[in-house]
């Protein structure tokens, strides 16, 4: 291990830059490492030259407004935790807004073969600089091209390959910002889904129809975001546990159902921190079309499911959220980006298209029978809101509803289905998310604290005495509650 020795904070020359800058450099590797890293300070309306890199530059904005121009005349404005990669070769400017300081690191790489790592240009115009600015970037190149170029390397006027900006990609394909940010979002999201005509009216009721009796039963809301499916359930006399991956969503859960429903911070895509067999009923309301990978997800919920156990899912429909994606391939499986407008303030979503035997696939890897599968027609409660939504959605669907049954055995091994490779979680641990998960051995363990001893016949559905027995503190017993 070695510590470097701060290097004194370097002033951003005039030949490079505009305004006041200054550049702390964090780390500069040695070969066999090509990696550098600053943090650099812009004065309020300062800005870099036009320049590029061999190897491209990745900008994370700590602070500020971070604006970032290319020669397509596109100016973005990105905003702390955002992150903005640059491809090899595009000419391109960032710099602070007109208002406030910024900071940004600064993260490049060379290519070992002396070539420069930055080449700089002309100084980037008070025209070029004040063009309409874009709050968020319209879509995302998913690209894994991670080695970048310099803000700061030494001055070269060498010629060096770069994309010619007449065919360079537009900027917006190089954009990388921060998707899906509940948190940051959470109370304009609350109050949009509430009382909306595609939640209130259109998915939650037909939810809760394929749900159905719930009234003694232990169900698990996953993705239960700010809580108003939740509090549906509790009402209808379920035994509710939520789990999201939103702090801030799980806050408004907390506050909106109280201190007795169990909430737990949890990501979806790894191990839930819940025994298996501990719930009669899983929903998953609108939450698989975030999510890349099905067969962790469903393993997880059926792992945790009681035997006999149901699964109710909505998803988007893979018909409806093709048209939209511009992609063209409906048979594959791939992302897309959308801008949310909710309470008067633009969010960048992002969502995974995945063909319905895709679907079908993952279910029955994940050794679920599917019972049902919903296409809905919208009821009067949305004709009376909204004729024309209700025109809308009585030609199309726009999410599809599945009900799946786990059967009285352990997930299958991953295996070969017509639509490719499905991966699975092994095991039956109780780890938190995240945490390393051993597989076999940790089911024996949980074997022996399994909630349902093996002599004791339950079918995860209508045994009164079991529900008597096992019923919301043995829940709440077993789950590590949080918030």
């Amino acid at each position: 291990m070695e510590f470097s020795v701060p290097v004194a904070t370097g002033k951003g020359p005039a030949r490079q830059f505009t305004g006041d800058v200054w550049y702390d450099v964090i780390y500069a590797g040695r070969e066999p490492s090509r990696a550098r890293t600053n943090l650099v300070r812009f004065s309020p309306g300062a800005r870099t030259f036009w320049h590029h890199h061999v190897l491209g530059q990745t900008l994370h904005v700590v602070s500020g407004v971070a604006l970032v121009g290319t020669r397509d005349g596109v100016v973005f404005a990105a905003h702390p935790g955002e992150t903005v990669t640059c491809p090899a070769g595009e000419e391109h400017w960032h710099g602070a807004a007109e208002d406030r300081f910024m900071e940004h690191l600064a993260i490049w790489e060379g290519d070992g073969s002396g070539a420069p790592e930055t080449t700089w240009l002309e100084e980037v115009t008070d025209e070029q600089y004040r063009a309409p600015r874009t709050a968020h970037p319209p879509l995302l190149n998913n690209s894994t091209d991670t080695t970048n170029a310099a803000v700061m390397p030494p001055v070269t006027s060498s010629a060096t390959p770069r994309l010619d900006p007449a065919t360079a990609p537009m900027r917006h394909d190089r954009i990388v910002a921060t998707f899906n940010d509940y948190d940051k979002y959470a109370s304009a999201y609350d109050a949009d889904i509430e009382d909306n005509v595609y939640n209130a009216l259109y998915e939650r009721p037909t939810t809760l129809a394929l749900v159905g009796n719930v009234a003694g039963r232990r169900v698990l809301d996953a993705g239960c975001g700010s809580g108003v499916l939740s509090q549906a359930l509790v009402s209808a006399g379920a035994a509710v546990t939520g789990v999201d991956v939103s702090t801030n969503l799980l806050a408004i859960a907390r506050s909106r159902l109280g201190p007795d429903v169990p909430l737990i911070r949890a990501d979806l895509e790894q191990q839930l921190p819940i025994r298996s067999s501990t719930f009669d009923v899983v929903v998953a309301s609108l939450v698989m079309h975030y999510l890349h990978d099905w067969s962790g997800p469903l393993s997880e919920f059926r792992r945790v499911l009681a035997p006999g156990g149901r699964v109710v899912i909505s998803t988007h429909h893979p018909f409806v959220d093709f048209r939209p994606s511009g992609q063209g391939d409906y048979l594959d499986t791939f992302e897309f980006t959308e801008e949310w407008v909710k309470s008067g303030e633009t969010f960048l979503m992002r969502f995974w298209h995945r063909p319905l035997h895709a679907m079908f696939d993952a279910f029955i890897a994940a050794g679920f029978t599917v019972e049902r599968v919903s296409e809905p027609r919208p009821d009067t409660a949305v004709r009376d809101r909204s004729p024309e939504l209700f025109e809308q959605l009585s030609g199309e669907a726009p999410f599809i509803f599945f009900a799946l049954r786990g059967g009285n055995h352990q997930p299958a091994p991953a295996r070969e289905t017509l639509s490719g490779k499905m991966h699975q979680l092994s095991g039956e641990g109780e780890q938190a998310a995240g945490e390393p998960h051993d597989g076999q051995a940790k089911g024996n363990q949980e074997d022996r604290h399994a909630q349902y001893p093996a002599d004791e016949p339950h079918d995860g559905r209508d045994d009164p005495q079991h529900r008597a027995d096992y019923g919301r503190d043995d829940s709440q017993h077993h789950i590590e509650q949080a918030l």
